[in-house]
């Protein structure tokens, strides 16, 4: 990819956010945090997202909701769900909204950056 990679982060715990950002902008990445479900849809259209990182369980606008409309409105964008009380009834859920993939809270972020790499790989480098 010519430009770099730009990540949207919506979470509406603050510190686990700025965590999230700060680790994708050291890999050097653009990454775009929002604190809800509502501001991460109209980052998704402002901005050119390569991926996202959508908590679950946010106040308004859910997680999963939010992954639904993104889907929506940009097409098959790959989205990484997480949440602090997974099980695999919300993980079908995710999976069902459109998410690549869900992860666990608290995060492993080697586990985190390994998966979002690979879903952005796949997605827009396709012989790679």
């Amino acid at each position: 990819m010519a430009s770099r990679i730009s990540i949207l982060i919506a979470d509406d715990d603050s510190g686990h956010r700025e965590t999230l950002v700060e680790a994708i902008r050291d890999r050097g990445m653009e990454a775009h945090g929002a604190e809800s479900g509502t501001r991460a849809l109209a980052i998704a259209q402002s901005r050119v997202i390569h991926a996202g990182i959508l908590d679950v369980h946010m106040p308004g606008l859910t997680g999963i909701e939010t992954c639904r409309r993104i889907q929506g409105l940009v097409g098959r964008l790959p989205l990484i769900l997480m949440s602090g009380a997974a099980s695999e009834g919300l993980r079908d859920d995710a999976l069902s909204a459109g998410a690549a993939s869900f992860l666990a809270k608290p995060l492993d972020l080697r586990v985190l950056m390994e998966t979002l790499t690979r879903l952005v790989r796949v997605r827009f480098e396709p012989d790679s």
